[in-house]
């Protein structure tokens, strides 16, 4: 046989040797089992309200948000320049119970705040250093109040469903 031939040869042994191992691997893998990627499902929105103050002194101005659905992540307060240091914000909640979610007393620094409740045991004591975000099934009232007149806050609240 000449030389090319064997070479060839030699060659074509190889390639049916690579091509019979790779059958012989996939064999023994077993069925292929597609991977399913995780879905979090979560939807996070912001909601932005504007609390206009529009008495004087220990007066206050009341704004009802919209239904919002889900669990509270953060709330951003926005004040305008012309905010006092007096000023007065509470934002409660009604349903399914009622309760504060934040209060500030005498603050003019805009702020991202992660409000949390308190978690209790069946019994209703207090679990230590226990806490969670704030469900939500209902509107939320925001008290702005002590401040001067026409002043504007923009209240972003972040909401997870």
């Amino acid at each position: 046989m000449k030389r090319s031939t064997l070479y060839n040869l030699g060659w074509l042994l190889l390639v049916a040797m690579l091509l019979g191992s790779m059958w012989f691997v996939a064999c023994m893998r077993g069925p292929e089992v597609p991977i399913q990627a995780a879905s979090i499902g979560h939807d996070i929105s912001m909601e932005a309200y504007s609390a206009v103050m529009a008495g004087t002194g220990a007066g206050e101005t009341t704004l009802t948000t919209q239904a919002l659905r889900g669990e509270l992540v953060a709330i951003y307060v926005d004040y305008t320049a012309s905010i006092t240091n007096t000023t007065d914000l509470t934002i409660t909640y009604g349903s399914p119970v009622g309760g504060v979610i934040y209060e500030k007393i005498d603050s003019l620094t805009d702020a991202m705040v992660y409000p949390r409740a308190s978690l209790v045991t069946n019994a209703a004591a207090a679990i230590t250093d226990s806490h969670d975000r704030f469900p939500l099934a209902g509107p939320l009232t925001v008290k702005l109040g002590e401040t001067t007149p026409g002043t504007t806050a923009v209240l972003y609240f972040v909401v997870e469903r």
